[in-house]
Parts: C-alpha cells; structure tokens; sequence
C-alpha cells in the first residue's frame, strides 16, 4: 500500500517519563493519545472550505 504525501499529516510527540513502563516502553493507551493529539491538530491546521 502507497501513502499519498497529500493525505498524509505527522506531528512531533514528546514521550514524557509517564508515558512510559518499567521496561521502557510506551504504554498502549498513550498511543491512542498520540494520535488523538494529531487529529485534532491536522483538524485546525487544514484549510477551511469557503
């Protein structure tokens, strides 16, 4: 599967200490939060239909 460089939108994210287990590693629920984060920002950053 391509990725259209049109469609596609990324932020930076800062993984925080909390965000993070005992092994070091990410935990799920964060994730959902990434991403959650994006949405909203590529929500505000789009051009608005006129």
């Amino acid at each position: 599967m391509s990725i259209n460089q049109e469609s596609s939108f990324s932020i930076p994210v800062d993984v925080v200490f909390r965000d993070i287990d005992v092994m070091g590693n990410v935990n799920n629920a964060d994730y959902f939060t990434y991403m959650e984060n994006a949405r909203t920002d590529m929500f505000c950053k789009r051009p608005r239909p006129r």
